[in-house]
């Protein structure tokens, strides 16, 4: 055998040893990922694959080094694909097709589940507040100001919203935001552009209901980015989360004319309620809030309130902020 084909399946093997240890870790992904080896362990033998069998004892083996064992996962899955490939294009491949579409079976499904789990995980953080920011709504200040105060003041999501700024200039302003918010420990979304998403390195995109629809953004986003979706009817909800949304945003809650929301008809606490009832996903609540009503919003079931004027247009947005978050927490309080 050729040294550089040796070479290769030795990595091969190595990665497959990688996701065996893993698939006897103590996650909620052990089942699923067990069932991976056991369908590279039916095949191995066509290419005598050394690929040992589980062994709780190796764990130890790896000590901290899987501080993220599911994105440590899915880096694996991606070595073994590559690698894979590679092997498939020489032009005697030592790979029998057999081995090839059975592996590649067990690991998408793999990956769709794991990357479901990291998702779920990151949703965790849409809590508190999340304040929307965008140049048509900072009364002439720099976006980038108002929002390191709107965090400042306690915001935990922030999502940028630009429909007119050339995709340039948005992109650089997505990277500041996407930078700031790391600073701060919180989400950053950007509104409708996936590709944009993609490129500042968002943790997510939130889409509209006339936006890009969602499977279609799925499959630009990365695999571990977010989708959130808004929200108007029941109707709209249950499409919603039939598809891979992350978290729903319901609303108009209260009549507003803010970002395009003022045709909207307003759902009122019930609705929140309504979409409470209906899922376990994060639901954010939006539309016609600010510090008079945000706690009601909160005690009806929403996991996070979305403002923009509220504290984008406010004097002091860092205040405006705090107090916001002020109410949200007392309403998690009383609860």
């Amino acid at each position: 055998m050729h040294p550089f084909v040796r070479f290769q399946i030795e990595s091969l093997v190595e990665d497959l040893r990688f996701l065996d240890l893993f698939a006897v870790s103590p996650t909620e992904r052990s089942r699923r990922l067990e069932r991976l080896l056991q369908n590279i362990q039916l095949v191995a033998d066509a290419v005598r694959l050394p690929v040992p069998r589980s062994s709780h004892n190796r764990q130890s083996d790896y000590g901290e080094l899987m501080e993220s064992p599911e994105r440590s996962v899915l880096h694996a899955i991606d070595k073994v694909r590559k690698t894979i490939d590679l092997l498939e294009s020489l032009k005697e491949s030592p790979l029998p097709p057999l081995w090839v579409v059975r592996v590649g079976q067990a690991l998408s499904e793999a990956e769709r589940h794991i990357a479901s789990a990291v998702r779920a995980k990151t949703a965790l953080g849409i809590r508190g507040l999340y304040v929307i920011v965008g140049p048509d709504a900072v009364r002439g200040r720099p976006v980038m100001d108002v929002a390191e105060e709107a965090l400042r003041g306690g915001a935990s999501v922030l999502q940028l919203r630009d429909k007119t700024g050339e995709s340039g200039h948005v992109l650089d302003v997505a990277r500041m935001l996407r930078e700031l918010c790391s600073d701060h420990g919180a989400l950053f979304f950007v509104n409708d552009d996936s590709s944009i998403a993609v490129s500042s390195g968002a943790h997510g995109v939130h889409l509209g209901q006339s936006d890009l629809p969602v499977q279609e953004a799925r499959g630009i986003l990365a695999r571990t980015q977010l989708i959130g979706r808004s929200n108007n009817t029941g109707g709209e909800l249950a499409d919603s989360l039939s598809s891979e949304v992350d978290y729903v945003a319901v609303g108009a809650v209260f009549h507003t004319t803010t970002v395009g929301k003022g045709g909207r008809p307003a759902i009122g606490l019930d609705g929140v309620r309504s979409a409470r009832e209906r899922t376990s996903k994060p639901i954010v609540g939006i539309g016609g809030i600010d510090d008079r009503n945000a706690a009601e919003v909160v005690a009806a079931g929403a996991d996070c309130v979305a403002v923009v004027s509220a504290v984008t247009m406010a004097d002091d947005p860092r205040a405006a902020a705090a107090r916001l978050v002020d109410e949200i927490e007392s309403a998690r309080r009383s609860s």
